[in-house]
């Protein structure tokens, strides 16, 4: 297996802030479609995409739907090209992650519960809130521990592949988990196993050939234009009472024309290499900027009435509009909430993380002494 070197740059980190901030618009425009959830009966300016009138507004919103599972791939990608090259597992990385999803699952939970005490939270609602990873408050986080804890097996069964057999496995792996799974997820579909074939496609590149700015260009166009066309051909095949389920048809993690895109963003950011201090700090305020804009009580109590209030400010201005400027000072005010609990909570989260490891690193010794 030939290998090639790499280091990690600020144009992959800043090219994750903005998957970052592509996320959020989704998941904005998640609330705005959205007309009542479980703790309200009816959400402020909400805009039913499935009986709004067909028009240019209608178009763009329904394309926002598919900026997170674009953002989503990015975000694989990116994490698939540091993992490939790493094959230990680091025990306290895994255990902080735990800790702030848990840490911050229980904060959101006490702010939400003092901030709306008229909202009442189901038992099994708190009960889940002590446990988010388990309970795929974020799937995503769930999904990376997931792919990280196997990634080091992933990379030895990799290590004894020839490039021919690489080669194929990434094949067989894509046509299964995007081509098929995309369109019969009943059978092929798993966040996992998307994540695992964008490590397969990830791991050859990075293998066996150098990212390219001409080739990421051509993998961009050839994913946007894909998923122009396969979503125009699912609204014109819909009848004129399902043609918004058409258009919402392929935004779905296992597409593959997305992840496609997603390699051709990641392959044009990896073409320029610079470094900016700024850029690599806020990167790396990802995992909490994800855990706290889209913990389960904030998505679903909190952000209804920040857009209404917000909407109901900036009437005059369009709908797109609106969604994307909320979507901006949404993003920027968690990245500052990132920012302040990494500050806060950082050096604890690493003194429990340690405390934890060795207790741990104790306990597992003793059992396979004593059992296997």
């Amino acid at each position: 297996m030939k290998k090639s070197g790499g280091q990690r740059n600020s144009s992959i980190e800043l090219l994750k802030i903005i998957a970052l901030i592509l996320i959020a618009v989704f998941h904005v425009t998640m609330t705005v479609n959205t007309t009542h959830n479980t703790y309200y009966e009816q959400l402020p300016y909400s805009y039913d995409l499935y009986h709004a009138p067909d028009g240019f507004q209608k178009i763009v919103i329904l394309s926002f739907r598919h900026l997170g599972m674009m953002g989503n791939h990015i975000f694989m990608v990116c994490a698939a090209w540091f993992l490939c090259r790493q094959n230990h597992t680091k025990a306290d990385k895994v255990i902080g992650i735990y800790f702030d999803a848990a840490l911050i699952s229980v904060l959101c939970l006490l702010a939400v519960s003092q901030t709306f005490p008229y909202v009442t939270l189901p038992a099994e609602t708190v009960r889940e809130c002590f446990f988010p990873v388990m309970y795929r408050h974020n799937w995503f986080i769930t999904c990376y521990i997931v792919v990280y804890l196997i990634h080091g097996g992933i990379n030895h069964i990799l290590e004894h592949l020839n490039r021919e057999q690489h080669a194929a496995v990434m094949v067989i792996m894509f046509a299964v988990y995007c081509l098929l799974g995309s369109y019969e997820p009943r059978y092929y579909y798993s966040e996992v196993l998307v994540f695992i074939t964008v490590y397969m496609l990830v791991s050859y590149i990075r293998y066996y050939r150098s990212t390219s700015f001409r080739r990421g260009c051509i993998l961009v166009l050839t994913g946007i234009i894909g998923l122009a066309i396969l979503t125009g051909m699912n609204y014109l095949s819909h009848p004129l009472s399902e043609k918004t389920a058409g258009l919402l048809f392929w935004a779905k993690i296992s597409n593959p024309f997305s992840v496609i895109a997603a390699l051709g963003f990641f392959e044009i950011a990896n073409s320029f290499q610079f470094h900016s201090r700024g850029i690599n700090k806020l990167s790396s305020l990802s995992l909490v900027f994800y855990l706290l804009h889209e913990n389960l009580l904030i998505r679903e109590i909190l952000r209804p009435v920040l857009w209404g209030d917000f909407s109901n400010a900036f009437a005059d201005i369009p709908l797109v509009g609106r969604i994307l400027s909320f979507s901006l000072c949404y993003s920027i005010w968690f990245f500052v909430a990132a920012w302040l609990y990494q500050t806060v909570t950082g050096r604890i989260n690493r003194s429990v993380s340690g405390t934890v490891r060795k207790v741990g690193s104790k306990v597992w010794k003793s059992f396979y002494e004593r059992f296997l």
